[in-house]
């Protein structure tokens, strides 16, 4: 920890670990966090809407730990085939598909991560002083909403142009 005082409070991790066999469901993996991280974790590739609340990470969100679970987008702007979903467990969705230029290669959520990854980071530089909760929920307030993605997501698709907008104003209650 940094002792400047115009250090970044937020610092944004990326996780992308699950895979067999899945974490015991009354016992979610502790993940350290000394109240200066921001989680963005991807959702899973089984297609499927009820995975996400299954899985170990949508437990640890619990306003305790802000997280955000990426879903992938396909290269037509809808969901992925693969990516899980759900519409309180899946808070943003990014592109999945293609994303090192060929078809068929590298595709998940977890290619979809890095794209909310780097906006959190990109707003977090930019709001040195926010928290790790103000840069999650920024981001969630300012997502765009497509038809595609009604009744699938938290959220939306990430909207860094929105979210880095000044005169948008989030005021905390």
């Amino acid at each position: 920890m940094s002792a400047d005082p115009k250090a970044a409070k937020t610092w944004v991790v990326n996780i992308s670990a699950f895979g067999e066999p899945l974490p015991d469901p009354d016992r979610p993996p502790v993940i350290p966090n000394d109240g200066h991280l921001l989680f963005v974790a991807a959702a899973g590739n089984d297609h499927k809407e009820d995975e996400p609340a299954l899985q170990a990470f949508p437990r640890l969100s619990n306003g305790a730990t802000p997280l955000i679970i990426a879903g992938a987008l396909g290269t037509d702007g809808a969901p992925a085939s693969y990516s899980n979903w759900n519409s309180m467990y899946v808070h943003l969705f990014a592109p999945g598909d293609c994303v090192c230029g060929w078809p068929h290669q590298i595709n998940g959520t977890s290619q979809a991560a890095p794209f909310i990854t780097t906006a959190a980071a990109v707003l977090a530089s930019a709001r040195p002083t926010w928290n790790p909760l103000y840069v999650m929920w920024r981001l969630l307030a300012t997502a765009d909403h497509p038809p595609v993605l009604q009744d699938k997501a938290f959220a939306g698709t990430v909207n860094l142009g929105q979210a880095l907008e000044p005169r948008i104003m989030v005021i905390e209650k």
